[in-house]
């Protein structure tokens, strides 16, 4: 059976200690002079400043960065205030996202080809093709060319669900975030 290709970036599904995902997350600001969109299921790095109230910023974490975390949720500015967004923070809008910060988190996520089952265990980057506006989903996916060599990601097993089949590409991924800016290389907890 062939998986479907379904991109949507990096969804909390439990954490390394065996409890299911509690939904704790950090706010985060996103200055509107940042040029790129964030969707939920983006990772992000730090971005060094924070917002006029003293809210921490980030950016959209490279191959090669240590990561703050995952977004999970979006607010916008807006003239009425601040509100809820659908999926994305639009480029260039002052804004919150929300980030799970734990370095425990598990999360489920697609590879972009085939690293096969004798990539558990082994470590991978991450990719961003950009998401999609129309429907809000993240573009991040697991860089399969590099699993072995990459370091952004443990990779620690496939979702166990029928509709997918850890021979075939774009199978879903269990992973924990590796290069994490709360405890350097490695998860440590």
């Amino acid at each position: 059976m062939a998986n479907v290709d379904r991109v949507n970036g990096f969804k909390p599904v439990g954490h390394i200690h065996g409890a299911g995902y509690s939904g704790e997350t950090q706010e985060y600001s996103v200055d509107s002079g940042y040029a790129q969109a964030l969707f939920v299921g983006d990772p992000v790095k730090s971005s060094g400043t924070a917002d006029s109230n003293g809210v921490p910023g980030v950016l959209l974490a490279a191959a090669s960065d240590n990561m703050i975390g995952i977004i999970t949720g979006i607010k916008v500015s807006q003239p009425s205030g601040v509100q809820e967004h659908p999926g994305y923070h639009p480029a260039s809008t002052q804004g919150l996202v929300m980030v799970n910060i734990d370095p425990g988190t598990i999360y489920e996520v697609q590879e972009d080809g085939n690293i096969g089952l004798v990539g558990v265990g082994l470590t991978a980057d991450h990719i961003t093709a950009g998401g999609n506006t129309t429907n809000g989903t993240s573009g991040a996916e697991i860089d399969s060319s590099d699993a072995g060599t990459g370091a952004g990601f443990k990779i620690l097993g496939f979702a166990q669900r029928v509709d997918n089949e850890p021979a075939n590409a774009n199978a879903k991924l269990r992973v924990t975030i590796n290069e994490h800016e709360l405890t350097g290389t490695g998860v440590g907890v």
